[in-house]
């Protein structure tokens, strides 16, 4: 069984740490948001406007490993270079350099924490968006459409599996994040915790959005270093 252990967030060149209240679960190297006085989560949405930075590991321990509760003191830095998440919703890779924005999965309302990045603008990321370029990439990941699919067997909320993914196409490990979302745009941040066939995934955490199989999502997430602005 593949096992990825994740880089930290924290770097030797990152700054400007802060602390802030979770409101609501947020995974490590997620980009987070202020919500309200004090707090903050995963970004929802793409543009999103008071953006802080990307939140870091602690040594404390937490109900799901890898992600801050609600209502748990989450540090996050403002600065410098972290190693951030992030994913793709087509066959367009990451090249260092690229502009990055706060993944945009839907085109309705959307109030999950999510703080996953992609690359800014209509894909290619070659250019700084103003409203929403959040970082920039400082190394290449490839995030062809293999690491995201529609097949797989229909996940319940409240599930704790998926079942009928080729996990290994999309080149998934054991401790490695996912976004399940619906065709609605609704999404859960998730982990992987094991592998056990090689057509199913053990998640992290019961899924909090049903998704249903050849209309909805899994991505694959991975980890590179970017630069905050």
């Amino acid at each position: 069984m593949a096992v990825r252990a994740l880089k930290p967030v924290r770097t030797g060149n990152t700054s400007g740490v802060i602390t802030q209240i979770c409101a609501a679960r947020t995974a490590y190297g997620a980009y987070v948001a202020r919500v309200a006085s004090g707090t903050a989560k995963g970004a929802p949405l793409e543009d999103t406007e008071e953006g802080l930075g990307f939140a870091l590991e602690d040594n404390n321990e937490h109900t799901y490993d890898g992600f801050y509760e609600q209502y748990e003191p989450m540090a996050i830095a403002t600065g410098g270079i972290v190693n951030a998440l992030v994913a793709t919703v087509d066959d367009t890779s990451i090249v260092a350099g690229d502009y990055l924005d706060v993944i945009d999965i839907t085109s309705s309302t959307m109030t999950a924490s999510i703080g996953i990045l992609a690359e800014s603008g209509s894909s290619a990321g070659g250019t700084k968006v103003a409203a929403s370029s959040v970082a920039q990439a400082l190394e290449d990941v490839t995030l062809a459409a293999a690491t995201y699919t529609q097949t797989f067997t229909t996940v319940s909320a409240g599930d704790t599996s998926i079942a009928g993914i080729t996990h290994a196409t999309m080149g998934l490990c054991v401790g490695d994040y996912i976004i399940l979302r619906d065709a609605d745009g609704q999404a859960q941040v998730n982990r992987v915790t094991a592998l056990p066939t090689s057509t199913s995934i053990t998640l992290a955490i019961p899924a909090s959005v049903g998704i249903a199989g050849g209309a909805d999502y899994v991505h694959a997430v991975r980890q590179i270093k970017v630069r905050i602005l």
